[in-house]
């Protein structure tokens, strides 16, 4: 009996291990040509990525071959750039970018170009996230062969085109629409000034403005930007001019704009922002001349402070620089934000809205 059955598990263990290499036999050329089907879909998506209306990119002969189209493709396809979601969504600003950079530019720049190709690929990419094509009053210059110093509203530095770097990106009143793209940072060695103001730019203000590290004026009031002031902002420590005003941003002040040490106005009028002002935050900001806290839904109290106060408030700042300081801060009956030293006192429920509680240098209105 033991014999038996020593010789059926000596028969069951042979026909499972001859089931089991049948079974990989069988199934190997399926997994072999599986693989070969997702690379064939990959190629096809790759030369097909910018559709039917440009021609078909040429595959590379081989992996350390790779041309210019899909040089391209594996420098933006990183994620500190845009992406693969961006670049593979058709109606996505990246991905009409993408193809205008690698078929229609008449430059034909390559990505060994380094910086001059990503500054003409982040100008691309805000030209078609503003809706550039469908909605600007003026776009000389824009995607043509031109150097994109020649562009509408661009400026730089440098003296051969060569070597001319963006400083400035101008476009005011220009009925921008759309979003700011997250590649407006790809200029953040050069870029000193963006001004998008007065414009219908809606969508958030994306965190990456926070790398622009040498910008000194950020002007994009009036228009419909939404979601809070990213808490990162304090990263701009080059920043002089930060106005916001006219827009529908929400959430509090971050305290980090105390780090904006270089700042002179501080603009965040008719917004909807909310919470405390940070008074003692923005008493480090000492280069301060205008502050703007007015029409918001603020609250809290800017208070003079003696000799032995622990904490500095905006009041301090009033025998500095600080010349203009406007907030919620007219009783009617009640005032939003108690302030000691305004010289704008407002009330959204008055009329009028603000009285010049003292003299004021400044001639801006509201």
């Amino acid at each position: 009996k033991k014999e038996e059955e020593e010789s059926m598990k000596s028969s069951k263990d042979f026909m499972r291990g001859f089931t089991l290499f049948l079974l990989l036999f069988s199934i190997q050329p399926n997994i072999s040509n599986g693989a070969t089907r997702k690379k064939k879909a990959a190629n096809k998506y790759d030369n097909q990525i910018c559709g039917s209306s440009f021609p078909a990119l040429v595959p590379p002969k081989s992996s350390s071959s790779r041309g210019r189209h899909y040089q391209i493709l594996d420098l933006l396809v990183d994620k500190s750039i845009s992406g693969p979601t961006s670049l593979g969504l058709s109606s996505s600003p990246q991905h009409a970018a993408m193809c205008w950079i690698i078929h229609t530019d008449p430059k034909k720049l390559n990505v060994g170009n380094g910086k001059h190709f990503l500054q003409r690929y982040a100008l691309a990419t805000v030209y078609f996230a503003t809706l550039g094509p469908d909605k600007w009053t003026t776009k000389s210059g824009w995607l043509s062969g031109d150097h994109e110093c020649n562009w509408h509203g661009v400026s730089c530095s440098g003296g051969l085109l060569s070597s001319k770097w963006v400083t400035g990106i101008d476009l005011a009143f220009n009925d921008l629409a759309g979003v700011i793209p997250r590649e407006i940072s790809l200029l953040k060695d050069t870029l000193e000034t963006l001004s998008l103001y007065a414009n219908e730019i809606s969508g958030i203000l994306p965190p990456k403005l926070a790398e622009l590290k040498n910008l000194k004026v950020l002007k994009l009031h009036i228009n419909a930007l939404i979601g809070n002031i990213p808490p990162n902002i304090g990263q701009l420590k080059n920043l002089r001019e930060l106005v916001l005003y006219g827009n529908y941003l929400n959430g509090k002040i971050p305290t980090d704009v105390g780090n904006l040490v270089n700042l002179e106005i501080f603009d965040v009028y008719a917004n909807h922002l909310t919470g405390t002002v940070p008074s003692a935050s923005m008493a480090k900001m000492k280069n301060l001349k205008e502050v703007y806290l007015n029409d918001n839904d603020l609250t809290g109290r800017i208070t003079k402070t003696t000799a032995n106060s622990k904490t500095k408030s905006l009041c301090d700042l009033r025998s500095k620089k600080l010349s203009v300081l406007a907030a919620d801060c007219r009783k009617n009956p009640t005032a939003e934000v108690t302030c000691d030293c305004c010289t704008i006192a407002c009330n959204d429920k008055a009329d009028p809205k603000c009285v010049e509680v003292e003299s004021s240098t400044s001639t801006k209105k509201k």
